[in-house]
C-alpha cells in the first residue's frame, strides 16, 4: 500500500460490506457514487430533523392526537404545533428558568 487511494481500494477487497459502509465518508468527494448517495441521504435526514416538530411528550407533533393550544407559539411557523429542535435548543438557553426546564424535559423525552 503506497497511498491513501491504494489503502481505500484494498479495504474494499478485504472488508465485509457492513465495514465498508462505515468508511464511505473517507472516500474522495464526488469520485464515488456511494459517497454522493450518502451525502444526499445525510442532507435529507438533516432537513427532516430541522422541520420535525415535537410536543411536550417528546413525540412528533403530528402524532399528538389531542389539540393543545400551548403547542402553538410565536415562532416562525405559528400555525404549526410543537417545537423544532432548533427552537428547543434556543429555549434551553433562555433567561427564564421555566422555559429552560420545559425545553430540557422535551429534549429528554425526544432522546
Amino acid at each position: 500500500v503506497q497511498s491513501e487511494s491504494d489503502l481505500f481500494r484494498k479495504s474494499r477487497e478485504v472488508l465485509p460490506e457492513w465495514e465498508r459502509e462505515k468508511l464511505v465518508w473517507t472516500g474522495e468527494m464526488g469520485k464515488d457514487d456511494e459517497t454522493k448517495h450518502t451525502h444526499e441521504e445525510d442532507k435529507r435526514w438533516r432537513a427532516s430533523w430541522q422541520t420535525t416538530r415535537f410536543g411536550f411528550d417528546g413525540k412528533k407533533a403530528d402524532e399528538t392526537d389531542e389539540y393543545c393550544s400551548e403547542l402553538y407559539h410565536h415562532g416562525n411557523d405559528q400555525d404549526q404545533p410543537g417545537y423544532t429542535l432548533e427552537e428547543l435548543l434556543t429555549l434551553s438557553r433562555s433567561s427564564v428558568s421555566a422555559q429552560r426546564i420545559a425545553a430540557f424535559k422535551i429534549l429528554d423525552r425526544v432522546l
